[in-house]
């Protein structure tokens, strides 16, 4: 008994296979629409047999697969055919920093975080008068000071139990290192964004940032070493 081998009306993707109904005049094959005598090929992992008129051929079959594009984006293939040039099978590596100034963002961001892990827990309201009281400090180390300096010491001082004198001197020594590790800071940073300025593209800026992060970070320690 021939067979008749039917396929999508939308895709003329095979859809299946029956035995043909015989016309009762002629007993050849009586075949509908949007099928053929025609026999389909083997099928082939990846592809799928579509009809095309005279002849089956084998088109690619990529339906619910997930492309990238090179900018990141990404969709579900649903329609059948070879992939879209260039398309990636995977997330491509798209660089951290989009532009000069993310870059920048992004490693201001780096370091209040990394400074913040070097003063420790400390209010802004605390960290905003560490100025006036390392020239508080200073000045009464160097045996001056105003009345209204003395005064913003002796409230530390008789709190933990010091003299003002113990009080300046170990203000001043915290303000020192930590000056020190700002100078430190500031100079690296200032580098680093004529490197970024002066990259030629994007994917650049990861590489530069990761090293200004390391420097930096190498320069802390080595002045808590001393």
């Amino acid at each position: 008994m021939p067979k008749i081998y039917h396929f999508s009306p939308v895709t003329a993707e095979f859809l299946g296979e029956q035995e043909a109904v015989l016309d009762p005049i002629d007993q050849l094959p009586l075949v509908p629409a949007n099928a053929t005598e025609v026999q389909p090929p083997v099928p082939q992992e990846g592809y799928t047999r579509c009809f095309t008129g005279d002849a089956w051929e084998l088109v690619e079959d990529h339906r619910g697969t997930q492309i990238w594009g090179a900018d990141g984006s990404s969709f579900i293939v649903d329609e059948l055919g070879a992939l879209p040039a260039n398309a990636l099978l995977a997330p491509p590596d798209l660089p951290t920093y989009q532009n000069l100034e993310a870059a920048r963002r992004g490693l201001a961001v780096w370091v209040d975080e990394f400074l913040a892990q070097i003063t420790g827990v400390v209010s802004e309201y605390e960290r905003a008068s560490w100025p006036s009281k390392a020239a508080a400090a200073r000045a009464v180390l160097a045996g001056g000071g105003t009345q209204e300096q003395t005064a913003l010491l002796q409230g530390e001082a008789d709190i933990v139990g010091e003299t003002v004198s113990e009080t300046a001197a170990k203000i001043g020594a915290n303000a020192a290192h930590y000056e020190a590790i700002i100078s430190r800071v500031t100079g690296l940073r200032r580098v680093v964004d004529d490197e970024l300025a002066g990259a030629p593209l994007a994917i650049d800026y990861d590489a530069i940032v990761q090293s200004a992060k390391d420097r930096m970070q190498e320069a802390v320690t080595a002045l808590q070493a001393v």
